[in-house]
C-alpha cells in the first residue's frame, strides 16, 4: 500500500506532467492552484497560500525552507525533495547538460 506522501507526490507529478503538454491547464494551475490540487484529491488547508511560478530561460525560482527548518540538517539522500530539477539547472552561459 502506498503512503500518503507517495500518493501526493504521484498526484503532483501528474499535474506537472499535464502542465507540460496542456497550456490552458498550466495557465489555470498558475491562476487557481488550490482548485486544481483539489481536483487531484490534494487537500490545501484554508490558511495555506499556494503560488505556482514558472521558470524561463532567464529566470529560475529557488524555494528555501521555512525559517523554523534552518536548524535541521539536510542530508544528501533528502535532496530529492528539493523543488529544483537539478538536471535542468545549468550555470549561466551553459548550453549542454
Amino acid at each position: 500500500m502506498e503512503t500518503t506522501q507517495a500518493v501526493e507526490q504521484a498526484a503532483l507529478a501528474d499535474i506537472i506532467s499535464r502542465c507540460m503538454t496542456d497550456r490552458p491547464f498550466r495557465d489555470r494551475f498558475k491562476r487557481e492552484p488550490e482548485a486544481v490540487l483539489g481536483e487531484y484529491a490534494l487537500h490545501v488547508p484554508p490558511d495555506l497560500e499556494i503560488r505556482v511560478v514558472e521558470n524561463s530561460d532567464s529566470l529560475v525560482h529557488i524555494t528555501l525552507p521555512a525559517g523554523s527548518e534552518l536548524t535541521d540538517p539536510v542530508f544528501d539522500d533528502e535532496l530529492h525533495v528539493a523543488p529544483c530539477a537539478w538536471g535542468m539547472c545549468k550555470p549561466k552561459g551553459s548550453t549542454g547538460n
